[in-house]
């Protein structure tokens, strides 16, 4: 991103593996960087019964200050358990923080 400040909304689904054979609790998160600057996220910890998978949802916000020269944001995600992840970013570019 070029030089600004940034309101940035990420949400991501991640979807897990079947959990064959056993049952338990598992958690997953997913964070908004700014270069290696965490500037925002979410989790969640949730019951897994056997043989089930799931879907989940994950929406988080955060803001990014870029300096001259420009500068990368970016979604994170990982789970306990095998899982796939699709997410997105809206960017919006601000006048500055308050």
């Amino acid at each position: 991103l070029p030089e600004g400040s940034y309101a940035l909304l990420g949400t991501t689904t991640i979807v897990t593996a079947a959990f064959v054979g056993d049952e338990g609790v598992f958690s997953s998160d997913c964070q908004l960087r700014n270069g290696a600057v965490f500037v925002g996220g979410t989790t969640d910890r949730r019951y897994a019964a056997q043989d089930d998978h799931y879907e989940i949802s994950l929406s988080m916000n955060g803001g990014a200050q870029v300096p001259a020269g420009g500068g990368e944001v970016s979604l994170w995600c990982r789970s306990q358990v095998s899982a796939s992840a699709s997410g997105q970013i809206l960017i919006l570019r601000l006048g500055g923080f308050f």
